[in-house]
Protein backbone atom coordinates (compact mmCIF):
# COMPACT_ATOMS: atom_id res chain seq x y z
CA UNK A 1 0.00 0.00 0.00
CA UNK A 2 2.66 2.18 0.52
CA UNK A 3 4.11 1.85 -2.54
CA UNK A 4 1.30 2.59 -4.62
CA UNK A 5 1.05 5.66 -1.88
CA UNK A 6 4.18 7.15 -2.89
CA UNK A 7 3.68 6.33 -6.57
CA UNK A 8 0.72 8.28 -6.60
CA UNK A 9 2.27 11.25 -5.02
CA UNK A 10 4.85 10.88 -6.95
CA UNK A 11 2.88 11.51 -9.94
CA UNK A 12 0.83 14.33 -8.62
CA UNK A 13 4.27 15.53 -7.81
CA UNK A 14 5.43 15.25 -11.23
CA UNK A 15 2.00 16.97 -12.84
CA UNK A 16 2.87 19.76 -10.63
CA UNK A 17 6.19 20.26 -11.53
CA UNK A 18 6.23 19.72 -15.13
CA UNK A 19 2.58 19.04 -16.84
CA UNK A 20 0.93 21.75 -14.32
CA UNK A 21 2.99 24.45 -16.04
CA UNK A 22 3.03 23.67 -19.32
CA UNK A 23 -0.76 23.90 -19.74
CA UNK A 24 -0.78 27.08 -17.74
CA UNK A 25 1.31 28.45 -19.66
CA UNK A 26 -0.61 27.00 -23.11
CA UNK A 27 -3.79 29.07 -21.03
CA UNK A 28 -2.02 31.99 -20.97
CA UNK A 29 -0.37 32.03 -24.38
CA UNK A 30 -4.05 31.63 -25.52
CA UNK A 31 -4.91 34.67 -23.35
CA UNK A 32 -2.10 36.80 -24.70
CA UNK A 33 -2.93 36.38 -28.19
CA UNK A 34 -6.77 37.04 -28.09
CA UNK A 35 -5.70 40.26 -25.97
CA UNK A 36 -3.28 41.02 -28.44
CA UNK A 37 -5.89 40.43 -31.33
CA UNK A 38 -7.91 42.39 -29.08
CA UNK A 39 -6.24 45.67 -29.11
CA UNK A 40 -5.12 45.46 -32.79
CA UNK A 41 -8.97 45.70 -33.35
CA UNK A 42 -9.55 48.19 -31.20
CA UNK A 43 -6.39 50.19 -32.50
CA UNK A 44 -7.17 49.59 -36.46
CA UNK A 45 -10.94 50.85 -35.74
CA UNK A 46 -9.97 54.03 -34.12
CA UNK A 47 -7.31 54.65 -36.69
CA UNK A 48 -9.53 54.19 -39.47
CA UNK A 49 -12.07 56.48 -37.82
CA UNK A 50 -9.29 59.25 -36.95
CA UNK A 51 -8.07 58.94 -40.88
CA UNK A 52 -11.27 58.72 -42.53
CA UNK A 53 -13.92 60.72 -40.06
CA UNK A 54 -16.56 60.35 -43.17
CA UNK A 55 -16.65 57.09 -43.14
CA UNK A 56 -16.49 56.49 -39.75
CA UNK A 57 -20.11 58.66 -39.60
CA UNK A 58 -21.82 56.25 -41.78
CA UNK A 59 -20.12 53.46 -39.83
CA UNK A 60 -21.63 54.74 -36.59
CA UNK A 61 -18.36 56.00 -34.92
CA UNK A 62 -18.87 59.70 -33.97
CA UNK A 63 -16.06 60.63 -32.31
CA UNK A 64 -14.40 62.83 -34.88
CA UNK A 65 -17.91 64.29 -36.53
CA UNK A 66 -15.76 67.77 -36.53
CA UNK A 67 -13.29 66.94 -39.04
CA UNK A 68 -13.00 66.01 -42.62
CA UNK A 69 -10.43 64.06 -44.36
CA UNK A 70 -6.74 65.63 -45.03
CA UNK A 71 -5.49 63.79 -48.24
CA UNK A 72 -2.10 64.70 -49.67
CA UNK A 73 0.93 62.91 -50.61
CA UNK A 74 2.20 62.91 -47.13
CA UNK A 75 -0.93 61.94 -45.30
CA UNK A 76 -0.76 59.03 -48.17
CA UNK A 77 2.72 57.81 -47.25
CA UNK A 78 1.89 58.22 -43.43
CA UNK A 79 -1.50 55.85 -44.45
CA UNK A 80 0.48 53.14 -46.71
CA UNK A 81 3.42 52.82 -43.30
CA UNK A 82 0.52 52.08 -41.00
CA UNK A 83 -1.35 50.30 -43.02
CA UNK A 84 1.88 48.09 -43.47
CA UNK A 85 2.30 47.92 -40.07
CA UNK A 86 -1.32 47.02 -39.23
CA UNK A 87 -0.60 44.04 -41.96
CA UNK A 88 2.68 42.82 -39.94
CA UNK A 89 0.72 43.21 -36.57
CA UNK A 90 -1.94 40.71 -37.96
CA UNK A 91 0.78 37.81 -39.46
CA UNK A 92 2.37 37.82 -36.35
CA UNK A 93 -0.88 36.66 -34.61
CA UNK A 94 -1.01 32.82 -34.15
CA UNK A 95 -4.63 32.24 -34.98
CA UNK A 96 -4.39 28.78 -33.69
CA UNK A 97 -4.60 30.48 -30.18
CA UNK A 98 -7.25 33.00 -30.53
CA UNK A 99 -10.95 31.96 -31.08
CA UNK A 100 -13.32 31.81 -33.81
CA UNK A 101 -14.15 35.09 -32.86
CA UNK A 102 -11.17 36.81 -33.00
CA UNK A 103 -10.17 34.94 -36.36
CA UNK A 104 -13.27 36.47 -37.84
CA UNK A 105 -11.70 39.97 -36.56
CA UNK A 106 -8.58 39.84 -37.65
CA UNK A 107 -10.22 38.31 -41.27
CA UNK A 108 -12.05 41.27 -41.78
CA UNK A 109 -9.71 43.71 -40.88
CA UNK A 110 -6.59 42.55 -42.97
CA UNK A 111 -9.38 42.40 -46.26
CA UNK A 112 -9.81 45.77 -45.42
CA UNK A 113 -5.55 46.66 -44.92
CA UNK A 114 -5.38 44.91 -48.27
CA UNK A 115 -8.01 46.94 -49.79
CA UNK A 116 -6.86 50.10 -48.37
CA UNK A 117 -3.35 49.95 -49.71
CA UNK A 118 -4.23 48.56 -53.12
CA UNK A 119 -6.68 52.09 -53.55
CA UNK A 120 -3.57 53.60 -52.72
CA UNK A 121 -0.72 51.77 -54.09
CA UNK A 122 -2.81 50.28 -57.18
CA UNK A 123 -5.49 52.47 -58.04
CA UNK A 124 -4.03 55.46 -56.91
CA UNK A 125 -7.48 56.91 -56.44
CA UNK A 126 -6.85 59.81 -54.78
CA UNK A 127 -5.16 60.98 -58.22
CA UNK A 128 -7.67 59.84 -60.27
CA UNK A 129 -11.14 59.20 -59.43
CA UNK A 130 -12.71 63.21 -59.02
CA UNK A 131 -15.85 61.71 -58.02
CA UNK A 132 -13.92 59.97 -54.67
CA UNK A 133 -13.51 63.78 -53.67
CA UNK A 134 -17.42 64.80 -54.74
CA UNK A 135 -18.99 62.08 -52.67
CA UNK A 136 -16.87 61.94 -49.65
CA UNK A 137 -18.18 65.65 -48.93
CA UNK A 138 -21.64 64.67 -49.77
CA UNK A 139 -21.05 61.79 -47.03
CA UNK A 140 -19.83 64.17 -44.81
CA UNK A 141 -22.58 66.69 -44.64
CA UNK A 142 -25.68 64.00 -45.50
CA UNK A 143 -23.67 61.72 -42.71
CA UNK A 144 -24.62 64.63 -39.68
CA UNK A 145 -27.68 65.89 -41.37
CA UNK A 146 -29.54 62.66 -40.91
CA UNK A 147 -27.92 61.74 -37.42
CA UNK A 148 -29.83 61.25 -33.99
CA UNK A 149 -27.44 62.81 -31.35
CA UNK A 150 -28.42 63.61 -27.66
CA UNK A 151 -27.42 67.24 -28.05
CA UNK A 152 -28.29 69.53 -31.28
CA UNK A 153 -26.22 72.26 -30.81
CA UNK A 154 -23.30 69.08 -30.47
CA UNK A 155 -24.14 68.26 -33.88
CA UNK A 156 -24.56 71.59 -35.19
CA UNK A 157 -20.96 72.63 -34.14
CA UNK A 158 -19.64 69.25 -35.93
CA UNK A 159 -21.74 70.63 -38.59
CA UNK A 160 -20.27 73.79 -38.61
CA UNK A 161 -16.84 72.49 -38.40
CA UNK A 162 -17.08 69.84 -41.57
CA UNK A 163 -18.32 72.89 -43.50
CA UNK A 164 -15.70 74.97 -42.38
CA UNK A 165 -13.41 72.33 -43.77
CA UNK A 166 -14.51 72.02 -46.95
CA UNK A 167 -12.45 74.95 -48.79
CA UNK A 168 -9.07 73.43 -47.39
CA UNK A 169 -10.29 70.07 -48.53
CA UNK A 170 -11.06 71.07 -51.96
CA UNK A 171 -7.82 72.78 -52.28
CA UNK A 172 -6.10 69.69 -51.60
CA UNK A 173 -8.07 67.45 -54.21
CA UNK A 174 -6.87 69.67 -56.60
CA UNK A 175 -3.56 69.33 -55.95
CA UNK A 176 -3.79 65.85 -55.91
CA UNK A 177 -5.88 64.72 -59.34
CA UNK A 178 -3.51 64.04 -61.62
CA UNK A 179 -6.27 62.28 -64.52
CA UNK A 180 -8.82 61.60 -64.68
CA UNK A 181 -11.02 58.78 -67.09
CA UNK A 182 -13.71 61.03 -69.17
CA UNK A 183 -16.48 59.05 -67.35
CA UNK A 184 -15.41 59.77 -64.41
CA UNK A 185 -15.08 63.19 -64.70
CA UNK A 186 -18.35 63.43 -66.24
CA UNK A 187 -20.13 62.27 -63.34
CA UNK A 188 -17.89 64.51 -60.88
CA UNK A 189 -19.45 67.89 -62.34
CA UNK A 190 -23.00 66.11 -62.46
CA UNK A 191 -22.45 65.70 -58.66
CA UNK A 192 -20.91 68.93 -57.96
CA UNK A 193 -24.06 70.81 -59.33
CA UNK A 194 -25.89 68.53 -57.20
CA UNK A 195 -23.99 69.45 -53.93
CA UNK A 196 -24.16 72.86 -55.04
CA UNK A 197 -28.11 73.49 -53.80
CA UNK A 198 -27.24 71.57 -50.63
CA UNK A 199 -24.13 73.28 -49.40
CA UNK A 200 -25.57 77.15 -50.61
CA UNK A 201 -28.57 76.66 -49.21
CA UNK A 202 -29.73 73.02 -47.83
CA UNK A 203 -27.56 73.46 -44.95
CA UNK A 204 -28.24 76.15 -43.54
CA UNK A 205 -31.87 75.40 -42.61
CA UNK A 206 -29.88 72.14 -40.77
CA UNK A 207 -29.25 73.78 -38.02
CA UNK A 208 -31.01 74.18 -34.72
CA UNK A 209 -29.36 76.82 -32.75
CA UNK A 210 -30.09 80.16 -33.72
CA UNK A 211 -27.15 81.37 -32.47
CA UNK A 212 -24.86 79.35 -34.70
CA UNK A 213 -27.11 80.62 -37.96
CA UNK A 214 -24.62 83.35 -38.81
CA UNK A 215 -21.75 80.96 -38.54
CA UNK A 216 -23.37 78.19 -40.94
CA UNK A 217 -24.07 81.20 -43.24
CA UNK A 218 -20.68 82.41 -43.47
CA UNK A 219 -18.49 79.11 -43.61
CA UNK A 220 -21.60 77.41 -46.22
CA UNK A 221 -20.92 80.54 -48.46
CA UNK A 222 -17.09 79.68 -48.37
CA UNK A 223 -17.29 76.26 -48.70
CA UNK A 224 -19.77 76.83 -51.46
CA UNK A 225 -17.10 79.07 -53.34
CA UNK A 226 -14.14 76.41 -52.79
CA UNK A 227 -16.72 73.64 -54.63
CA UNK A 228 -17.22 76.07 -57.90
CA UNK A 229 -13.44 76.52 -57.85
CA UNK A 230 -13.22 73.28 -57.85
CA UNK A 231 -15.82 72.46 -60.53
CA UNK A 232 -13.85 75.05 -62.75
CA UNK A 233 -10.30 73.23 -61.93
CA UNK A 234 -12.05 70.10 -63.02
CA UNK A 235 -13.44 71.46 -66.58
CA UNK A 236 -10.21 73.39 -67.52
CA UNK A 237 -7.58 71.09 -66.47
CA UNK A 238 -9.19 67.69 -67.29
CA UNK A 239 -12.26 67.89 -70.14
CA UNK A 240 -9.97 68.20 -73.12
CA UNK A 241 -7.54 65.70 -72.13
CA UNK A 242 -10.04 62.69 -70.87
CA UNK A 243 -10.36 58.99 -72.59
CA UNK A 244 -12.42 56.09 -71.53
CA UNK A 245 -9.46 54.05 -70.36
CA UNK A 246 -10.97 53.25 -66.98
CA UNK A 247 -9.01 52.77 -63.79
CA UNK A 248 -7.39 49.14 -63.86
CA UNK A 249 -5.33 46.72 -66.31
CA UNK A 250 -6.91 43.76 -66.85
CA UNK A 251 -4.42 42.26 -64.08
CA UNK A 252 -4.74 44.68 -61.84
CA UNK A 253 -9.00 44.52 -61.87
CA UNK A 254 -8.02 40.76 -61.61
CA UNK A 255 -6.11 41.51 -57.54
CA UNK A 256 -8.90 43.72 -56.91
CA UNK A 257 -11.59 40.96 -57.19
CA UNK A 258 -9.11 38.47 -55.28
CA UNK A 259 -8.68 41.39 -52.33
CA UNK A 260 -11.83 42.14 -52.43
CA UNK A 261 -13.77 38.57 -52.52
CA UNK A 262 -11.10 37.20 -50.43
CA UNK A 263 -10.34 34.30 -52.91
CA UNK A 264 -8.37 33.83 -56.23
CA UNK A 265 -11.26 33.46 -58.61
CA UNK A 266 -9.99 34.03 -62.31
CA UNK A 267 -12.33 36.04 -64.60
CA UNK A 268 -12.97 33.34 -67.10
CA UNK A 269 -14.29 31.07 -64.18
CA UNK A 270 -16.70 33.83 -62.53
CA UNK A 271 -17.85 34.89 -66.41
CA UNK A 272 -19.06 30.87 -66.79
CA UNK A 273 -20.58 31.04 -63.51
CA UNK A 274 -22.70 34.23 -63.93
CA UNK A 275 -23.93 32.82 -67.48
CA UNK A 276 -24.90 29.81 -66.05
CA UNK A 277 -26.49 31.62 -63.55
CA UNK A 278 -28.42 34.39 -66.35
CA UNK A 279 -29.35 30.81 -68.43
CA UNK A 280 -30.91 29.87 -65.47
CA UNK A 281 -33.14 33.18 -64.54
CA UNK A 282 -33.76 33.08 -68.24
CA UNK A 283 -35.70 29.96 -68.35
CA UNK A 284 -37.54 30.42 -65.15
CA UNK A 285 -38.70 34.06 -66.22
CA UNK A 286 -39.70 32.21 -69.65
CA UNK A 287 -41.63 29.65 -67.87
CA UNK A 288 -43.21 32.27 -66.12
CA UNK A 289 -44.18 34.30 -69.16
CA UNK A 290 -46.21 31.13 -70.77
CA UNK A 291 -47.72 30.91 -67.84
CA UNK A 292 -48.78 34.02 -67.69
CA UNK A 293 -49.95 34.17 -71.53
CA UNK A 294 -51.08 30.58 -71.81
CA UNK A 295 -52.29 29.37 -74.92
CA UNK A 296 -52.06 33.47 -76.57
CA UNK A 297 -47.52 32.68 -76.33
CA UNK A 298 -47.84 29.03 -77.89
CA UNK A 299 -46.11 29.86 -80.77
CA UNK A 300 -43.44 32.21 -79.26
CA UNK A 301 -40.06 31.60 -78.35
CA UNK A 302 -38.13 32.34 -75.16
CA UNK A 303 -37.09 35.59 -76.46
CA UNK A 304 -39.95 36.70 -77.54
CA UNK A 305 -41.80 35.87 -74.65
CA UNK A 306 -39.67 37.85 -72.38
CA UNK A 307 -40.27 41.03 -74.54
CA UNK A 308 -43.93 40.76 -74.48
CA UNK A 309 -44.57 40.57 -70.83
CA UNK A 310 -41.20 43.26 -69.90
CA UNK A 311 -43.21 45.21 -72.31
CA UNK A 312 -46.34 44.98 -70.97
CA UNK A 313 -44.96 45.34 -67.35
CA UNK A 314 -43.04 48.53 -68.10
CA UNK A 315 -46.29 50.86 -69.81
CA UNK A 316 -47.65 49.92 -66.00
CA UNK A 317 -46.42 52.87 -64.69
CA UNK A 318 -47.71 54.65 -61.52
CA UNK A 319 -49.36 57.91 -61.13
CA UNK A 320 -47.87 60.54 -58.67
CA UNK A 321 -50.29 59.81 -56.60
CA UNK A 322 -49.96 56.31 -56.19
CA UNK A 323 -46.17 56.04 -55.51
CA UNK A 324 -46.62 56.76 -51.61
CA UNK A 325 -49.62 53.97 -51.43
CA UNK A 326 -47.12 51.71 -53.37
CA UNK A 327 -44.10 52.96 -50.51
CA UNK A 328 -46.84 52.05 -47.49
CA UNK A 329 -48.27 49.07 -48.77
CA UNK A 330 -44.61 47.60 -49.58
CA UNK A 331 -43.66 48.54 -46.28
CA UNK A 332 -45.97 46.62 -44.50
CA UNK A 333 -45.16 43.76 -46.32
CA UNK A 334 -41.61 43.82 -45.18
CA UNK A 335 -43.11 44.38 -41.57
CA UNK A 336 -44.41 41.30 -42.09
CA UNK A 337 -41.58 39.28 -43.40
CA UNK A 338 -39.28 40.51 -40.66
CA UNK A 339 -41.87 39.68 -38.26
CA UNK A 340 -43.32 36.14 -39.50
CA UNK A 341 -40.29 35.05 -41.74
CA UNK A 342 -36.92 36.18 -40.65
CA UNK A 343 -38.12 36.67 -36.62
CA UNK A 344 -35.55 39.42 -36.14
CA UNK A 345 -37.05 40.73 -33.10
CA UNK A 346 -37.24 43.92 -34.71
CA UNK A 347 -39.71 46.30 -33.03
CA UNK A 348 -42.60 46.83 -35.47
CA UNK A 349 -43.68 49.90 -34.35
CA UNK A 350 -40.54 51.47 -35.68
CA UNK A 351 -41.64 54.88 -37.71
CA UNK A 352 -41.10 55.26 -40.98
CA UNK A 353 -40.96 59.18 -42.08
CA UNK A 354 -41.76 60.16 -45.69
CA UNK A 355 -39.79 63.07 -47.01
CA UNK A 356 -40.39 64.55 -50.57
CA UNK A 357 -37.58 66.18 -51.87
CA UNK A 358 -34.48 66.28 -54.55
CA UNK A 359 -32.07 63.27 -52.99
CA UNK A 360 -28.29 64.60 -54.37
CA UNK A 361 -26.02 61.86 -55.29
CA UNK A 362 -28.73 59.57 -56.06
CA UNK A 363 -27.78 57.18 -58.63
CA UNK A 364 -28.79 58.30 -62.87
CA UNK A 365 -32.92 58.45 -62.37
CA UNK A 366 -33.02 57.12 -58.88
CA UNK A 367 -36.32 58.01 -57.58
CA UNK A 368 -36.32 56.37 -53.95
CA UNK A 369 -33.87 56.12 -51.02
CA UNK A 370 -34.61 54.92 -47.64
CA UNK A 371 -32.51 55.73 -44.85
CA UNK A 372 -31.51 54.57 -41.32
CA UNK A 373 -31.94 57.94 -39.39
CA UNK A 374 -31.06 57.04 -36.38
CA UNK A 375 -32.63 54.99 -32.89
CA UNK A 376 -34.57 57.66 -30.75
CA UNK A 377 -35.82 56.13 -27.38
CA UNK A 378 -34.87 52.82 -28.77
CA UNK A 379 -37.23 53.05 -31.67
CA UNK A 380 -35.60 53.03 -35.48
CA UNK A 381 -36.44 55.17 -37.33
CA UNK A 382 -36.08 55.08 -41.06
CA UNK A 383 -36.67 58.24 -43.82
CA UNK A 384 -37.99 57.12 -47.13
CA UNK A 385 -37.02 60.11 -49.21
CA UNK A 386 -39.13 60.02 -52.37
CA UNK A 387 -37.48 62.31 -55.37
CA UNK A 388 -39.97 64.93 -56.22
CA UNK A 389 -42.21 64.38 -58.81
CA UNK A 390 -43.32 68.25 -58.85
CA UNK A 391 -46.60 70.17 -60.71
CA UNK A 392 -43.85 72.44 -61.42
CA UNK A 393 -42.61 69.66 -63.95
CA UNK A 394 -43.88 69.88 -67.19
CA UNK A 395 -45.50 66.50 -68.82
CA UNK A 396 -42.07 65.65 -70.47
CA UNK A 397 -40.41 66.01 -67.29
CA UNK A 398 -42.64 64.30 -65.08
CA UNK A 399 -42.75 61.34 -67.59
CA UNK A 400 -38.94 61.36 -68.00
CA UNK A 401 -38.92 60.66 -63.82
CA UNK A 402 -41.24 58.12 -64.22
CA UNK A 403 -40.60 56.28 -67.26
CA UNK A 404 -38.07 53.66 -65.69
CA UNK A 405 -40.46 52.96 -62.46
CA UNK A 406 -43.07 51.04 -63.32
CA UNK A 407 -45.28 49.61 -60.37
CA UNK A 408 -43.41 46.46 -60.41
CA UNK A 409 -39.82 48.34 -60.30
CA UNK A 410 -40.92 50.47 -57.79
CA UNK A 411 -42.26 47.99 -55.55
CA UNK A 412 -38.76 46.29 -55.96
CA UNK A 413 -36.84 49.07 -55.35
CA UNK A 414 -38.25 49.54 -51.49
CA UNK A 415 -37.90 46.29 -50.68
CA UNK A 416 -33.94 46.23 -51.62
CA UNK A 417 -33.76 49.89 -50.38
CA UNK A 418 -35.62 48.57 -47.11
CA UNK A 419 -34.18 45.52 -46.07
CA UNK A 420 -30.90 46.51 -45.76
CA UNK A 421 -31.59 48.75 -43.08
CA UNK A 422 -33.48 46.28 -40.87
CA UNK A 423 -30.80 44.01 -41.20
CA UNK A 424 -28.06 46.42 -40.19
CA UNK A 425 -30.20 47.15 -37.32
CA UNK A 426 -30.53 43.45 -36.56
CA UNK A 427 -27.02 43.32 -36.87
CA UNK A 428 -26.52 45.69 -33.58
CA UNK A 429 -28.21 43.51 -31.64
CA UNK A 430 -26.42 39.88 -32.61
CA UNK A 431 -23.64 39.49 -30.00
CA UNK A 432 -21.65 36.91 -32.10
CA UNK A 433 -21.14 39.11 -35.02
CA UNK A 434 -17.54 40.25 -33.93
CA UNK A 435 -16.65 43.93 -33.58
CA UNK A 436 -14.68 44.27 -36.97
CA UNK A 437 -17.78 42.67 -38.92
CA UNK A 438 -20.01 45.14 -38.00
CA UNK A 439 -17.56 47.91 -38.91
CA UNK A 440 -16.34 46.19 -42.11
CA UNK A 441 -19.04 44.01 -43.57
CA UNK A 442 -18.66 41.77 -46.15
CA UNK A 443 -19.19 43.54 -49.41
CA UNK A 444 -19.58 40.49 -51.72
CA UNK A 445 -22.55 39.08 -49.13
CA UNK A 446 -23.90 42.57 -48.11
CA UNK A 447 -24.51 43.38 -51.10
CA UNK A 448 -25.95 40.53 -52.32
CA UNK A 449 -28.01 40.19 -49.23
CA UNK A 450 -30.80 42.64 -50.08
CA UNK A 451 -31.54 41.55 -53.44
CA UNK A 452 -31.45 37.76 -52.05
CA UNK A 453 -34.39 38.37 -49.26
CA UNK A 454 -36.36 40.74 -51.77
CA UNK A 455 -36.54 37.51 -54.36
CA UNK A 456 -37.47 35.37 -51.30
CA UNK A 457 -40.50 37.55 -50.02
CA UNK A 458 -41.78 38.23 -53.62
CA UNK A 459 -41.32 34.31 -54.04
CA UNK A 460 -43.44 33.64 -50.71
CA UNK A 461 -46.01 35.98 -51.52
CA UNK A 462 -45.58 39.17 -49.33
CA UNK A 463 -46.49 41.81 -52.14
CA UNK A 464 -49.06 39.44 -53.17
CA UNK A 465 -48.67 36.50 -56.05
CA UNK A 466 -48.36 38.89 -58.76
CA UNK A 467 -46.31 37.29 -62.02
CA UNK A 468 -45.10 40.75 -62.70
CA UNK A 469 -43.18 41.61 -59.89
CA UNK A 470 -41.88 37.73 -59.70
CA UNK A 471 -41.42 38.60 -63.71
CA UNK A 472 -39.36 41.96 -62.36
CA UNK A 473 -37.42 40.04 -59.51
CA UNK A 474 -35.85 37.72 -61.83
CA UNK A 475 -35.41 40.16 -64.33
CA UNK A 476 -33.62 42.39 -61.58
CA UNK A 477 -31.26 39.38 -60.34
CA UNK A 478 -30.61 38.39 -64.19
CA UNK A 479 -29.69 42.02 -65.16
CA UNK A 480 -26.55 41.85 -61.78
CA UNK A 481 -25.33 38.72 -63.24
CA UNK A 482 -25.80 40.95 -66.92
CA UNK A 483 -23.94 43.54 -65.43
CA UNK A 484 -20.80 41.37 -63.75
CA UNK A 485 -20.80 39.66 -66.93
CA UNK A 486 -20.31 42.82 -69.56
CA UNK A 487 -17.50 44.02 -67.14
CA UNK A 488 -15.62 41.19 -66.90
CA UNK A 489 -16.07 41.53 -70.67
CA UNK A 490 -14.67 44.97 -70.82
CA UNK A 491 -11.66 44.46 -69.07
CA UNK A 492 -10.51 40.79 -70.78
CA UNK A 493 -11.66 42.84 -74.28
CA UNK A 494 -11.46 46.43 -73.42
CA UNK A 495 -15.07 47.16 -74.52
CA UNK A 496 -15.88 50.17 -76.11
CA UNK A 497 -19.29 51.97 -75.10
CA UNK A 498 -21.01 51.23 -78.70
CA UNK A 499 -19.78 47.45 -77.70
CA UNK A 500 -21.56 47.69 -74.03
CA UNK A 501 -24.16 49.53 -76.17
CA UNK A 502 -25.10 46.71 -78.30
CA UNK A 503 -24.52 43.81 -75.73
CA UNK A 504 -27.44 45.41 -74.05
CA UNK A 505 -29.47 46.21 -76.97
CA UNK A 506 -29.05 42.34 -78.23
CA UNK A 507 -30.93 41.08 -74.94
CA UNK A 508 -34.13 42.85 -75.39
CA UNK A 509 -34.72 43.05 -71.90
CA UNK A 510 -32.53 46.12 -71.31
CA UNK A 511 -32.35 49.87 -72.67
CA UNK A 512 -29.46 52.22 -73.72
CA UNK A 513 -30.20 54.13 -70.00
CA UNK A 514 -29.15 50.67 -68.42
CA UNK A 515 -25.86 50.73 -70.71
CA UNK A 516 -25.45 54.07 -69.42
CA UNK A 517 -25.48 53.65 -66.12
CA UNK A 518 -23.47 50.46 -66.81
CA UNK A 519 -20.60 52.74 -67.85
CA UNK A 520 -21.13 54.79 -65.11
CA UNK A 521 -20.38 51.77 -62.44
CA UNK A 522 -17.12 50.81 -64.63
CA UNK A 523 -15.63 53.93 -64.54
CA UNK A 524 -16.96 54.98 -61.17
CA UNK A 525 -18.04 52.10 -59.47
CA UNK A 526 -15.48 48.96 -60.40
CA UNK A 527 -16.89 45.28 -59.55
CA UNK A 528 -20.04 46.76 -57.67
CA UNK A 529 -22.26 44.64 -59.53
CA UNK A 530 -19.64 41.74 -60.01
CA UNK A 531 -19.15 41.73 -55.84
CA UNK A 532 -23.22 41.50 -55.86
CA UNK A 533 -23.06 38.81 -58.15
CA UNK A 534 -21.06 36.77 -55.96
CA UNK A 535 -23.12 37.53 -52.79
CA UNK A 536 -26.14 36.08 -54.04
CA UNK A 537 -24.46 32.55 -55.67
CA UNK A 538 -23.20 32.18 -52.81
CA UNK A 539 -26.25 32.80 -51.18
CA UNK A 540 -28.15 30.36 -53.80
CA UNK A 541 -25.40 27.37 -52.82
CA UNK A 542 -26.68 28.02 -49.33
CA UNK A 543 -30.20 27.85 -50.11
CA UNK A 544 -29.64 24.62 -52.31
CA UNK A 545 -27.37 22.93 -49.60
CA UNK A 546 -30.05 23.74 -46.43
CA UNK A 547 -32.85 22.37 -49.04
CA UNK A 548 -30.66 18.76 -49.37
CA UNK A 549 -30.76 18.76 -46.01
CA UNK A 550 -34.62 18.56 -45.30
CA UNK A 551 -36.90 15.80 -45.30
CA UNK A 552 -40.55 15.48 -46.43
CA UNK A 553 -42.42 18.59 -47.27
CA UNK A 554 -39.83 21.52 -47.29
CA UNK A 555 -41.81 24.84 -46.21
CA UNK A 556 -39.60 27.69 -48.75
CA UNK A 557 -40.81 30.17 -45.68
CA UNK A 558 -38.04 28.29 -43.28
CA UNK A 559 -35.36 28.58 -45.54
CA UNK A 560 -34.20 32.67 -44.98
CA UNK A 561 -34.72 31.58 -41.22
CA UNK A 562 -32.09 28.81 -41.60
CA UNK A 563 -29.75 31.05 -43.39
CA UNK A 564 -29.92 33.41 -40.78
CA UNK A 565 -29.29 30.80 -38.06
CA UNK A 566 -26.52 29.19 -40.62
CA UNK A 567 -23.91 31.89 -39.05
CA UNK A 568 -23.13 35.72 -38.88
CA UNK A 569 -24.98 35.80 -42.67
CA UNK A 570 -24.12 38.56 -44.09
CA UNK A 571 -21.01 39.43 -42.14
CA UNK A 572 -18.72 36.96 -41.40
Amino acid sequence: MRVTFLAKLNYWLLFLVIILPGIISLNCSGYLENRRASHLVDDFIDWYARNFPSEATAMGIHKFDDKLETIDSLAVAQWKDQLNSFSARIHKIDINRISQRQRQNLSVIDKKVNQKLFELKEWKRWQKDAVFYTEQIYQAVNGLTTVATDSGVERDQNLIARIHAIPVFFSKAKQNLTSIDRVNLDRALSQVQQLEPIIGFQVAKEIYSDALSDSIKRYADWALDSLLRFETFLKTKFSASGADSGFFSSQQFQLYLNIMTGEAIPMDSLAQQFENEIDVMVEQMAQLAQSYYRKSAAKLNNKQLLKRLNDEIEKDMPRKDQIFDLCWQTENHVKRFLDDIANLHIPVDYQLRFETQHHALMTPGKLLMLEHSGIFEKMPVFVCRVQSVTSEMDLFQQLALLRAFNKSTLVWMILTEALPLHINYWSQLKKEIAEAAIFFPDPVLMRGWPIYFAQKLIQMGYGGYKPELRFTAMKKIAQIYFNALVEISYYQQNLTFQQVERLFADSQLYHKRDAEEMWIKIHCYPAEDILTAIGLSKLRRLERQLLKQQTGDINHRNIPKMILKSGPVPFE
